[in-house]
């Protein structure tokens, strides 16, 4: 394992006086540098070239699911540790035939009880579905009913947020069939189907997803003629009817990027009609009335609709298209059950701008969005009230040249805080190239202010960060050097409260990822601390560190050991020379 360096306190006891002390005063040293936390390895060591290849948290925060070849080198198994180590790991998968693997989607249930994963632990090459509990407390269970020759479940599991069943797309009927089916997941019944027959061709798509009140499913295929691909819904159990939710005579193909409402009563989706006209439409979950345009009507047909994403109190669709100018994306919300109630949210570009991404305020109250709106080629960020009123407001500080916010890409750049508050964003603002981070008001009531701290190389700066789900903590990676260096893992208060202070540090090597628990209590990471590029999981405490007592804090109970026992000392003769 890595070196710890913990503060050092000496005490020493320095007499001042030959006559009249009973007493004594403490002369403190102390390494003013706080301690770095220490940190747990959640793995056992591995095989010589083994690693672990990916991590999941229990949402109740009480174990880590990774993914490893912990035992033999080559083959991915599944294991199970406590968050802080406070026992040992478990492996939760049953012994694998030869060849057989852990692969593809593993999901832990929203109650923290199971594990449900993908692979071939019955016959190599035939990738099935398994549930096991996360804690080992009982054997692992086959989800899918036996499989017709050739056949497999399919890349895409969900389980229902209720935790009680699981829903996956496999050929379990017929072999190239791909259909929708629905168990308890614990095995306790039945599988179900939950589509209907096909027409000849015909399939579901890898594209589904469970309401959030776990009743329905509503799901992407050419369920009534081939390669129409239409949206459907149905009782997540199988039962009652199969409900058509889109229309293809009057919109086109329903694209499977949809989402569900919050409040599980609409689906919100895109279409494209045969002559290629884009629209974003809703529909309700019952089929209880047609399917509302929230766009208006494109001005060209080369217009498009591209990316939205719904309000979380379920009342707004926030949309991006260039329905006003051909190829100029612009940001749009509407009311999520009225047509022609959009309204544009940016201010006009410049005449290059363009719109990249958007986020939705967790209070629904506001859009912040990043686009190069007055500088073309520089990208910055914006607010805005997600209604329309108002207008569009700049969060960013000015940039030095060159500088601007980092281009989306694999790491977080930008996000909200979950109060809805402030907007923290990663920019090099003050050199060309070095990333630092930034918090501002959302509203834009004051400027902004700078979070990290300095960088103690030219060649350091911010490989990204995480918002705890409380909304108490900013955790952030510092990158080393590119020539060898230490990859740092930092924490802060996010209300400014306390300076960031080191969780870890890896001496030439690398932290790879990392996740802040849901309960706000761990910070969990993959890293190389033994050898390069052997990545190992770990936890860490996301604990402020104590400050270090004051001399006079640890003087005190002499000087009250001393003024209870009423000493006396002569004043005279603690100033004489001698």
């Amino acid at each position: 394992m890595k070196a710890r360096h913990f503060s050092r306190v000496s005490i020493i006891l320095v007499g001042l006086s030959p006559v009249g002390w009973m007493g004594g005063l403490f002369l403190l040293s102390t390494n003013l540098n706080p301690a770095v936390a220490q940190s747990a390895r959640l793995n056992n060591p591995l095989p010589e070239g083994g690693e672990v290849i990916g991590y999941w948290i229990a949402p109740d925060s009480s174990r880590v699911v990774y993914q490893a070849d912990g035992n033999v080198l080559g083959t991915n198994e599944l294991f199970s540790a406590p968050i802080d180590r406070a026992g040992g790991q478990l492996l939760l998968s049953n012994p694998l035939p030869a060849g057989g693997d852990i692969d593809g989607e593993l999901h832990i249930a929203p109650d923290s009880s199971r594990a449900v994963f993908q692979a071939d632990a019955d016959t190599d090459n035939v990738i099935e579905l398994f549930s096991v509990p996360i804690d080992r407390g009982g054997g692992q269970i086959k989800i899918n009913d036996p499989l017709p020759a050739g056949g497999n479940v399919s890349n895409l599991i969900h389980i229902s947020p209720d935790s009680t069943r699981v829903v996956y797309c496999s050929d379990g009927d017929t072999n190239g069939v791909y259909e929708l089916y629905s168990r308890p997941i614990d095995g306790t019944g039945p599988e179900v189907k939950i589509n209907d027959p096909l027409p000849m061709g015909g399939r579901v798509s890898n594209s589904f997803q469970i309401t959030p009140d776990s009743t329905r499913v509503v799901y992407q295929a050419d369920g009534d003629v081939d390669n129409r691909f239409e949206l459907y819904s149905r009782p997540i159990d199988g039962s009652g009817t199969e409900v058509r939710i889109s229309d293809w005579n009057l919109h086109g193909k329903a694209y499977d990027n949809f989402q569900i409402t919050p409040d599980s009563n609409y689906v919100v989706y895109k279409t494209l009609s045969p002559d290629q006209v884009y629209g974003i439409y809703s529909a309700p979950l019952d089929g209880s009335h047609s399917p509302i345009q929230l766009n208006d009507p494109f001005i060209d047909v080369r217009s498009r609709a591209l990316t939205f994403q719904i309000a979380p109190n379920s009342s707004r669709v926030v949309y991006t298209t260039d329905g006003d100018t051909a190829y100029v994306t612009e940001l749009y919300s509407a009311p999520i059950n009225t047509t022609n109630g959009q309204v544009k949210l940016n201010s006009p570009f410049q005449v290059n701008g363009d719109m990249q991404i958007f986020q939705i305020s967790p209070d629904s109250s506001r859009v912040v969005f990043q686009a190069d709106g007055d500088v073309d080629g520089l990208f910055e960020i914006y607010s805005r009230l997600i209604d329309g009123s108002g207008s569009a407001i700049k969060l960013n500080d000015p940039f030095s040249e060159g500088g601007g916010l980092l281009q989306p890409g694999s790491q977080v750049h930008w996000g909200i805080t979950p109060d809805s508050s402030r907007v923290i964003f990663m920019a090099d603002m003050e050199a060309d190239g070095v990333y630092d981070l930034f918090s501002a008001p959302i509203d834009s009531s004051d400027g902004q202010e700078k979070l990290n701290a300095a960088f103690a190389n030219n060649n350091e700066d911010i490989g990204g960060f995480a918002i705890s789900s409380d909304g108490q903590w900013l955790v952030y990676k510092v990158n080393g050097s590119i020539w060898g260096g230490n990859d740092q893992l930092f924490a802060m208060a996010l209300d400014g409260s306390g300076a960031p202070f080191l969780l870890d540090q890896i001496e030439d090597g690398n932290i790879a990822d990392f996740q802040i628990s849901p309960n706000s209590q761990h910070v969990i990471y993959i890293a190389d601390p033994n050898s390069d590029r052997m990545w190992e999981l770990f936890s860490v405490p996301l604990v402020a560190p104590i400050p270090e007592p004051s001399a006079m804090l640890l003087a005190l109970p002499v000087l009250i050991f001393c003024a209870v026992n009423r000493i006396r000392f002569n004043r005279a003769q603690l100033l004489s020379p001698e």
